[in-house]
């Protein structure tokens, strides 16, 4: 991917609903938290795309969803960790997973790392206020884990609207 220099994003990510998920109790709160900010950020990216008019894919499911995104070119590598967080999701919702497993964070660190090559064991969350947390990734457990790499998913699929101003073709 092309360096596209500082990217402010205008969609606000609720920074809060992810500390909660990052101190959860257990991991399905943690897991629908992380969801809900991704889907979010997939509504966000879709009425963006569509110049307002993605009211219309409301009731979708997050997948078809997806699939618009991508219709409007927007490449696998973009959609294909957002799709994880999704199915991620659907095994906490639909199959009774209680807690999150090693492969699961292999699965979505390596997506992250096709789109942010940066970002490794030694990236730091540092939060500071009425809880602490201060962690590199490689330190941290997998409900940690999976915060930050949803957390950092959920930051650059919001940005792809102001990226691809600034970078042509297809993002």
């Amino acid at each position: 991917m092309a360096d596209v220099g500082t990217i402010i994003m205008e969609h606000e990510v609720d920074t809060s609903r992810l500390i909660g998920a990052l101190f959860e109790a257990d991991d399905v709160g943690a897991i629908v938290r992380c969801h809900y900010e991704a889907e979010r950020a997939l509504d966000f990216v879709l009425e963006k795309l569509t110049d307002g008019r993605s009211k219309r894919t409301k009731g979708w499911t997050f997948a078809n969803r997806l699939e618009v995104c991508r219709m409007f070119g927007v490449r696998d590598m973009w959609t294909a960790p957002i799709q994880t967080i999704n199915n991620q999701r659907n095994d906490f919702a639909h199959k009774g997973q209680l807690l999150i497993e090693d492969q699961q964070i292999l699965d979505l660190y390596h997506q992250v790392r096709r789109i942010y090559p940066k970002f490794s064991d030694k990236f730091r969350l540092e939060i500071s206020g009425r809880k602490l947390f201060n962690k590199e990734f490689g330190e941290s457990s997998n409900r940690e884990k999976y915060v930050m790499l949803a957390s950092v998913v959920t930051s650059l699929f919001c940005s792809l609207p102001q990226m691809a101003s600034v970078q042509k073709p297809n993002v």
